[in-house]
């Protein structure tokens, strides 16, 4: 076999025995990388906002529309959100967004202005 490549052993259990190992009898104590994720998508509160151990009421209002994290979406949602909070950025796109949606001739995934557009929409709803 080659270097990195799986190697499978159809008789690994038969292999183990020779050294003493039973897996029939052995007990897992670690946590495979799928089981870890899973686990950690259980427990992920996206939608709730804390703060020391205290819940935070949410504000509402155009420009405090803020964007759910999505595990590891944090640093690219503060970086939009910081733009749209720059008044010539805003400025710029919230009034065409609407007009821009409804006269565009791309489709939306091809559109790059869209996709901006709809954050501006999203971001300035309240």
């Amino acid at each position: 076999y080659q270097c990195n490549d799986d190697v499978l052993d159809d008789k690994l259990a038969e292999h183990l025995r020779t050294v003493g190992i039973d897996i029939a009898t052995q007990t897992k104590t670690e946590k495979t990388i799928a089981e870890i994720n899973l686990e950690a998508n259980l427990n992920l509160q996206l939608a709730k906002v804390i703060e020391e151990g205290k819940t935070l009421v949410p504000m509402f209002g155009p420009g405090l529309t803020g964007m759910e994290n999505l595990g590891n979406s944090c640093y690219m949602n503060s970086v939009v959100q910081c733009f749209f909070n720059l008044p010539e950025f805003r400025d710029y796109y919230c009034p065409q967004a609407e007009a821009h949606l409804n006269c565009c001739d791309k489709r939306a995934p091809d559109c790059m202005q869209c996709q901006i557009c709809k954050l501006a929409i999203g971001l300035q709803s309240g």
